[in-house]
């Protein structure tokens, strides 16, 4: 293995550690200090709505909706967004996370058109928890990145079954 890709490798492993040890402290304390980081690095506007009541919320969901937020908050940078908003909310057994841009948006739906590689993991990483990933975007238009996942609730995933 060359120097560079050891580097890279290493780099890799701390970022992972760091986003590990950033998530442990809580979802939402998470997801604040990532946006807090967007609004001083690149002049970003990040609204945040997360519901006080998140409840326990098992680890490796955690994870993956932070993955998702911090691709997400990417796409704002790399669109030239000015302002972006994030909400967080949990309904009925499931947690529900969406992320807005004002940015200059792009042809996510369109055959042939190009996806980002980190777009398409997300997309999978979702379904592995057995949830749903969703882009809007058009050029012009700006971005939404919509995911649901299911927090392992058994009785608040009844209970919406039945109600």
């Amino acid at each position: 293995m060359s120097v560079a890709i050891a580097t890279l490798a290493a780099c890799d492993r701390m970022e992972a550690a760091g986003d590990q040890k950033r998530v442990l402290l809580g979802l939402a304390a998470a997801l604040r200090a990532r946006c807090d980081e967007l609004r001083g690095e690149f002049d970003i506007a990040v609204d945040l709505d997360i519901a006080p009541d998140l409840g326990d919320i098992p680890e490796d969901v955690t994870l993956c909706l932070y993955r998702v937020a911090q691709e997400a908050l990417n796409v704002c940078r790399h669109s030239h967004a000015r302002h972006a908003r994030l909400s967080l909310v949990r309904k009925q057994g499931r947690l529900a996370l969406a992320i807005t841009d004002d940015g200059r948006g792009f042809e996510w739906g369109r055959a042939g058109a190009r996806r980002g590689i980190g777009l398409i993991s997300l997309d999978e990483r979702v379904r592995m928890l057995g949830g749903r990933f969703a882009v809007e975007s058009a050029p012009g238009c700006g971005t939404t990145i919509s995911v649901t996942v299911p927090t392992g609730d058994a009785d608040a995933a009844a209970s919406a079954a039945c109600g």
